[in-house]
């Protein structure tokens, strides 16, 4: 993660007259990442001395196949930093984590859905540990042959992670690991994972978040502000918190023992969400903490070292532009 090169793309609108059909205000800015590792969000970031008038950003790969697309939504001026409160939209886009390296474009569209601007981006294609995961027969039934309740209870938090609100702007800038210590990590985002099961078959996929290895009943901290979106026990996650953050962006909190919150309650960074344990398809007692954005698996490590819409990232990119 240190390596990681973070470079912005800024693009200075000039030409003379103010929201004429598909143009923009005179001095509006965008900013675009040149690189994104596979698993990463993107953060598209467009400032404006006026009020703008967008609608959506948009990730294309080279044959103009839509990667993913999400509404752009206004970042609150307490979360700016100072100097730069006028207006500021955003828009988060994600990659799949196992997407090769290619070359893709992030588009811009205004209100009448015309395209604003474009800039190409290289997205890095990156390889994981392998791992393999032996499974008893209780745990073979629960993967294999999923029931109706099983399959009922995807469908439900798959419509949640499809949701993308644009109102809902909780936590910008650093997120926190969910324990008030540094815990072991047992598995890794990204692992390469091969269930062997207790007949002798075996299935293959990878690993879409972080386990950590801790005693049962160590308590659960939310990750960053949000709302609990969801709060139950699930047959696979076992007990499990749900906590959207940002537009199409949550965090998931699986195989708890205790839940102590309930859904629309706003919780802030630290707060207790309930207790480790080892409920759920699980081998032992842990924790598996992982983020969503628009349905793809991204990575928290991103969100602990180098935040969302962090205030000093913004305000290095912005002062940068002005130069």
């Amino acid at each position: 993660m240190n390596k990681r090169h973070f470079g912005f793309l800024i693009f200075f609108l000039t030409a003379a007259g103010l929201f004429a059909e598909g143009q923009l205000p005179v001095q509006t800015r965008f900013s675009f990442p040149k690189s994104i590792r596979a698993g990463d969000v993107a953060e598209v970031v467009i400032w404006s001395p006026h009020n703008l008038e967008l609608n959506e950003a948009a990730l294309e790969n080279a044959q103009g196949k839509v990667l993913d697309r999400a509404q752009t939504f206004a970042v609150p001026a307490a979360d700016l930093p100072e100097g730069l409160a006028n207006h500021v939209e955003a828009a988060l886009l994600a990659t799949d984590a196992l997407s090769p390296d290619q070359t893709a474009t992030f588009v811009v569209f205004n209100a009448q859905k015309t395209e604003v601007e474009r800039s190409e981006v290289q997205i890095v294609h990156r390889t994981f540990p392998t791992e393999i995961v032996h499974l008893n027969p209780v745990m073979t039934k629960l993967r294999e042959y999923p029931n109706r309740v099983e399959r009922h209870q995807a469908e439900s938090i798959w419509k949640i992670y499809l949701t993308n609100d644009a109102d809902c702007v909780f936590q910008t800038g650093l997120y926190a690991l969910p324990f008030s210590f540094q815990p072991r990590r047992s598995a890794l985002f990204g692992d390469s994972r091969t269930y062997v099961y207790s007949n002798g078959k075996s299935s293959t996929t990878y690993h879409r978040g972080y386990d950590f290895a801790v005693p049962r009943g160590t308590p659960v901290l939310a990750s960053g502000r949000g709302r609990v979106v969801m709060a139950r026990f699930r047959e696979m996650t076992g007990g499990t918190v749900v906590i959207e953050h940002l537009p199409g962006l949550y965090s998931d909190y699986f195989h708890m023992d205790r839940l102590d919150v309930h859904v629309g309650q706003l919780v802030r960074q630290g707060d207790k969400l309930g207790l480790s344990g080892a409920t759920g398809l699980v081998t032992g007692p842990h924790l598996h903490w992982e983020f969503r954005l628009h349905g793809y698996s991204v990575d928290g490590e991103r969100l602990l070292k180098e935040g969302i819409l962090d205030k000093e990232r913004l305000a290095k990119l912005f002062s940068t532009a002005e130069r």
